[in-house]
C-alpha cells in the first residue's frame, strides 16, 4: 500500500501559535518539556455529522523510532481556513489541553486527556460554550 502523504504538511504557522498559547497560559508551561509537532491536513474529517477542526494524536511509543515526537496535533484545514488567527489560538488551546501526563514510579507517562468538562474548564470559562465560532 502506498501512503498518500501529499495530503499531509508540517506546519510553523500553527506551531508558532501554539508556542504563544503555552506562553499565554501559565498552566500549560510544562508543555515545553513535551515534544510535540504540529501538521495540516487537507483532508476533511468528520465525528457524528459535525466537522473536526483538530485533533491531538499520542505518538506511539515504537512509531518514535521515525518520529521523534510525543504527540501530533493535526489540523484539518478544509474545516479551519475561513477560521480568524484568534480562534486558531483557541482550537490550539483546546488541542493542548488534550495532553496529559501521570507519574508511575518515578517515570512520567504521557497519556491523552479525553473531553471532560472539568478538564476542559479553562476554555469554556475563557471563551465560552462556543468557543469556536468567537
Amino acid at each position: 500500500m502506498i501512503m498518500d502523504t501529499e495530503h499531509y504538511k508540517k506546519t510553523q504557522y500553527y506551531k508558532d501559535l501554539a508556542e504563544e498559547v503555552i506562553e499565554e497560559h501559565e498552566e500549560l508551561h510544562w508543555l515545553w518539556n513535551v515534544r510535540i509537532d504540529y501538521v495540516t491536513s487537507t483532508k476533511s474529517k468528520t465525528s457524528q455529522g459535525m466537522a473536526v477542526y483538530g485533533e491531538c494524536i499520542k505518538v506511539k511509543e515504537w512509531m518514535q523510532v521515525y518520529m521523534p515526537y510525543d504527540f501530533v496535533i493535526m489540523i484539518y484545514e478544509i474545516n479551519t481556513h475561513q477560521l480568524p488567527r484568534e480562534i486558531h489560538k483557541r482550537l490550539l488551546h483546546h488541542e493542548l489541553l488534550h495532553i496529559g501526563v501521570s507519574e508511575k514510579d518515578g517515570e512520567y507517562i504521557y497519556k491523552t486527556n479525553h473531553h471532560d468538562v472539568q478538564d476542559f474548564r479553562a476554555i469554556i470559562e475563557e471563551y465560552g460554550l462556543d468557543w469556536i465560532n468567537g
